[in-house]
């Protein structure tokens, strides 16, 4: 995040309170593609179908954009949770679940995906085998394709981001499900991800679902020339008090 915001920064120095606001809803990243260059180039594309070789196709192209129309996030998101688990829970173990969805293996991610030598790709557990980097990235696409295509269907096309991100905001006394819909905010279908200027935190696991843990909890723009104009808004409401008319009304708008 912080790399695309210094990219953002330095392309102009005339910043409008509307270019503020703006970039508050970016959902660029700015390392994922460099990350699916890097995993792609080492795919065996002899082993591919038809099928599989749309959906790189469609990661070629993509731009590291988390809109909920875009088709990459969803086959980035589900081929890095494939290529870590099998990079390195064979090693790991049990302590790959304390591994996973933390800033470490984010910062790990590119670093591996760049590697061509690395103790990590050979499986441990497969004793008269040492695997190559070509066999797990593609072992890793394949299961990914294998799963979207179970979980979302045939047509690679149909696989929008809109379709497994949500976002719910909770209230202690929602998490009894009687009252779930009284007192809760949501769901949300939601543009954004864990990687870019609008923050969506969310596990990366094996249900394929990305619900939205937690972001931002404002967003506000001030113009120190023009102060009492300044722009503000919150995820929910301005009111704590579930019947009052101000509980939720900022959702949609936020």
């Amino acid at each position: 995040r912080a790399k695309r915001i210094v990219d953002l920064l330095e392309s102009k120095n005339d910043f409008t309170k509307k270019d503020v606001a703006f970039m508050l809803n970016d959902v660029i990243s700015s390392t994922a593609p460099k990350i699916i260059t890097n995993l792609i180039s080492s795919l065996n594309s002899g082993l591919l179908s038809p099928s599989e070789r749309k959906a790189v196709g469609i990661l070629n192209k993509w731009k590291g954009n988390f809109d909920i129309h875009e088709v990459g996030p969803v086959i980035y998101n589900r081929f890095i949770y494939e290529f870590q688990k099998n990079t390195f829970e064979d090693e790991m173990g049990i302590a790959f679940k304390q591994f996973e969805n933390t800033p470490f293996i984010e910062k790990v991610l590119p670093v591996q995906a760049a590697k061509e030598a690395s103790v990590w790709w050979d499986n441990v557990s497969t004793k008269d085998i040492v695997e190559t980097k070509q066999e797990i990235v593609t072992m890793s696409f394949q299961r990914a394709f294998s799963f979207l295509e179970n979980q979302l269907g045939a047509n690679v096309e149909n696989w929008t981001w809109s379709r497994v991100v949500s976002v719910e905001y909770k209230h202690a006394m929602g998490e009894v499900p009687l009252l779930r819909k009284y007192f809760n905010v949501g769901p949300f279908i939601t543009k954004g991800g864990d990687q870019v200027i609008n923050n969506q935190i969310y596990d990366t696991d094996s249900t394929g679902l990305y619900k939205i843990k937690a972001g931002p909890s404002t967003r506000r723009v001030i113009d120190f020339s023009d102060v009492e104009n300044g722009l503000a808004i919150i995820p929910t409401g301005q009111s704590g008090n579930v019947f009052s008319e101000h509980y939720e009304d900022q959702a949609d708008k936020y």
